[in-house]
């Protein structure tokens, strides 16, 4: 009987760490980052990660690029979103050209008001069906 008991109680423990990390998985996908830092919804789309570079300093300073293709484009997801091409004039950056001088797409870029060489940009490629997310923090 008491065997029962810790054999339940294991099991009650391995599901309760499987639903933990399924969750975590879940909010912590690059879907789920866009949606939070930008308000725009990727949930319909299947996101191909095609590049991902990340350099930051040790006083805190640095940038991350993230690349995406995408199959399909909906429309309805163009609440916020701003037509390029990109109508701010930011500061020195390492964004790809193929996506700063772009004409085919929308953007969402959120400037920092305190310091404008920290910003966060989403670019959308609708003709080549790339997105690009930038972050910079300088």
């Amino acid at each position: 009987m008491k065997n029962n008991k810790i054999i339940i109680m294991l099991f009650l423990i391995g599901i309760l760490i499987i639903t933990i990390f399924a969750l975590y998985n879940f909010f912590s996908s690059d879907k789920s980052v866009i949606d939070k830092n930008f308000d725009v919804d990727f949930h319909n789309f299947k996101l191909q990660k095609v590049k991902e570079k990340e350099e930051w300093s040790p006083n805190g300073d640095g940038i991350k690029i993230q690349v995406f293709e995408f199959k399909n484009w909906d429309k309805t997801n163009i609440n916020g979103l701003e037509s390029l091409p990109v109508k701010y004039n930011l500061p020195p950056n390492e964004i790809p050209r193929e996506f700063i001088n772009n004409t085919n797409g929308y953007y969402k870029c959120i400037i920092n008001k305190e310091d404008n060489r920290n910003f966060d940009i989403l670019i959308i490629d609708t003709l080549k069906k790339k997105i690009c997310v930038y972050y910079q923090i300088m």
